[in-house]
């Protein structure tokens, strides 16, 4: 795993496409009040779902840095999907996932059920923060 919407296979680098998953300096405040790593904990749940697993990808394209960009499935399963239906991730890009993620957002699952956090595209666009 590179990060929560990333993955290395057989050396390549391959982004998740259709969704955009928090950063790994990323934080979330829980609704117990503490702040936490949103994108380390991203990438341990998609480490225990597929990590060291044999998983198939669907290649689509290249991203601006030159990573392929794809669908990525295990045993039949989409896993794009799973990240934004467990709340991990968002629809992004395109309209392959916004139902799913609509539905996370009903559940209140994974970020969704946080009590602050940010889009990870608004956090990359923030710039470092001072102070």
């Amino acid at each position: 795993m590179t990060d929560g919407d990333g993955i290395r296979v057989a050396r390549q680098e391959v982004r998740i496409a259709g969704l955009d998953a928090p950063e790994w300096d990323q934080k979330a405040k829980h609704q117990d009040g503490y702040w936490f790593s949103h994108g380390k904990r991203v990438k341990s749940a998609l480490i225990q779902e597929i990590g060291g697993k044999n998983v198939c990808v669907s290649v689509e394209g290249t991203d601006k840095f030159g990573r392929l960009l794809g669908s990525v499935t295990y045993e039949g399963r989409d896993i794009g999907e799973w990240l934004v239906r467990e709340g991990h991730a968002i629809a992004a890009y395109s309209d392959r996932y916004t139902h799913v993620e609509r539905e996370a957002r009903e559940a209140k699952r994974g970020m969704w059920a946080h009590a602050h956090n940010f889009d990870p595209r608004a956090h990359r666009h923030r710039g470092p923060r001072k102070g």
